[in-house]
């Protein structure tokens, strides 16, 4: 997805179907998915390909971990 993650605002995004696109047409280089979404009534949306356990805790640990980074980076 270009080296980063998009912030998705749900009011009215285009962005949404743009970002689900981009993953499609990467999809055949892709070893592992995981989509974390919230829908427009705030349910949450977790859906992950069939990999192992280990693959899928460390996406997780690395959006964590980007997470944690932009946040400090508005702390400074």
């Amino acid at each position: 997805m270009g080296g980063g993650m998009k912030i998705i605002d749900f009011k009215a995004d285009p962005q949404v179907r743009q970002t689900i696109q981009e993953c499609l047409d990467m999809a055949d280089h892709l070893e592992c998915v995981v989509v974390l979404a919230l829908d427009k009534d705030g349910n949450q949306i977790l859906r992950t390909s069939s990999t192992s356990g280990e693959k899928k805790a460390f996406l997780m640990a690395f959006y964590q971990a980007w997470m944690t980074k932009w946040f400090k980076l508005g702390d400074e």
